[in-house]
């Protein structure tokens, strides 16, 4: 966008004048889309478009390790399908799948919590939110803002994950998360946006409803696909253990998401 001067003469210019261009120019900048269109006209950049139907796959592949020592290699997917069932709401139903497992020593052994969770998600801003559920799906990530953004702008925004403990059950893990847009670029070759985030796991609980503490921290990056194709694709490592008290670390998990 080029800049607008106002060039000072012997003709005096009405402060009228000069509100409208300012509140014009203000008005220009803010609505200018920062990122480009793709070849649907598509504009991509204030919202993740999750549509009508939406499905993904995150896999974790993690060495466990528990008080101090090597238990294996822990192997988990979970498959999300949502279909978008009152458009004016935002609401989002469906079932999220998990399947997982433990290897050691060339041996499989099931962890028994593999099952179906009946999930019901709201569309806000930052992304899909649950309200008052514990569920086996990281929520309000990735966020990103209403407003554009340039190639080297940070942002930062809170999330939620869910974690399973030791015993297999869930347990609520937020974290604080911090954005950087890269720019354009090229993810399993295809044209993307790229966004590089790093978190940290943080519970402001403090053991009172919980039995442990999730801490850890993780960082990654992000390709918004930018062909027919769509959608998006995250690759990330990370790093957490749990906490008993008094603060004692007894399980820890480390490799990729």
């Amino acid at each position: 966008m080029g800049r607008v001067a106002i060039l000072a003469g012997s003709a005096r210019i009405d402060k009228v004048v000069l509100y409208v261009l300012f509140f014009a120019v203000l008005f220009l900048s803010t609505v200018v889309p920062v990122f480009p269109r793709n070849e649907e006209g598509t504009f991509l950049g204030a919202k993740l478009n999750y549509g009508n139907y939406y499905a993904h796959t995150t896999r974790e592949n993690l060495r466990v390790y528990q008080e101090g020592r090597y238990r294996g290699l822990r192997s988990r997917q979970r498959r999300v399908y949502l279909n978008l069932s009152v458009p004016e709401a935002g609401l989002y139903e469906g079932k999220v799948y998990i399947v997982g497992n433990l290897d050691r020593d060339g041996r499989s052994v099931g962890l028994g919590v593999d099952k179906s969770v009946a999930v019901r998600l709201s569309y806000q801003e930052g992304g899909l939110r649950g309200e008052g559920e514990i569920y086996p799906i990281r929520t309000n990530f990735p966020f990103l803002p209403a407003d554009g953004v340039e190639e080297g702008d940070s942002w930062s925004f809170d999330g939620m994950d869910a974690v399973y403990g030791p015993d297999g059950e869930l347990y609520p893990a937020p974290f604080h998360c911090r954005y950087t847009y890269l720019g354009p670029g090229r993810s399993a070759e295809r044209p993307a946006l790229l966004i590089e985030f790093e978190y940290s796991y943080f519970d402001s609980n403090r053991f009172e409803d919980e039995a442990y503490e999730v801490r850890g921290l993780g960082s990654g990056e992000i390709a918004l696909y930018t062909d027919r194709r769509g959608g998006f694709f995250i690759k990330e490592e990370t790093k957490r253990h749990f906490v008993r008290p008094p603060y004692q670390v007894f399980l820890r998990e480390e490799g990729f998401r």
